[in-house]
């Protein structure tokens, strides 16, 4: 009787350590699969900014993952209500995006004077006076859990600066 009793004991050890480790290796598939879920999110932001000068008309975002980057697209239109004709984006604000107190890598260059001016360069796109001018622009993430600020300046130093926060949560 009494070997009974230890077989059984000892089967009834077995199957809870069985079930405590597959138990165990679910949740760390779990966790792993999100670890590796990619990011892929549409943001619709739909906000408008009104300086003197011009206005920004944002469209919407998109979070994603390329090539083992964090990226964000932006797109917005700006209008030039005051400048000059044939005035660029670049003359008309000055424009940070900022993650964890940090400033994002704008990836194409657009925001460099030296760099590329090709047509490809909505930054430097020569926009009419009253014309409304698209900008697409790709950046680079932090990580892809903490809000990112949009800052618009502009560059007539008689304005506060506005600032657009998107969640990518």
């Amino acid at each position: 009787m009494r070997n009974v009793v230890y077989v059984f004991l000892v089967m009834l050890l077995s199957f809870t350590l069985v079930a405590c480790q597959s138990s165990d290796e679910t949740s760390t598939k779990q966790e792993e699969a999100k670890k590796e879920e990619k990011l892929n999110k549409k943001i619709d932001v739909s906000e408008n900014l009104e300086f003197d000068q011009f206005d920004i008309e944002f469209k919407n975002a998109k979070a994603y993952e390329k090539d083992g980057k964090l990226l964000l697209d932006l797109k917005f239109d700006w209008r030039n209500k005051g400048l000059p004709d044939g005035s660029t984006l670049f003359v008309a604000t000055l424009f940070e995006v900022i993650q964890n107190d940090k400033e994002l890598e704008e990836i194409n260059d657009h925001w460099n004077p030296e760099g590329d001016r090709s047509l490809q360069n909505d930054v430097f796109l020569n926009n009419a006076a009253g014309g409304l001018s698209p900008v697409k622009l790709t950046y680079e993430l932090d990580n892809k859990e903490d809000k990112v600020e949009l800052i618009f300046t502009p560059t007539t130093e008689t304005e506060d600066s506005q600032v657009i926060t998107i969640e990518l949560n």
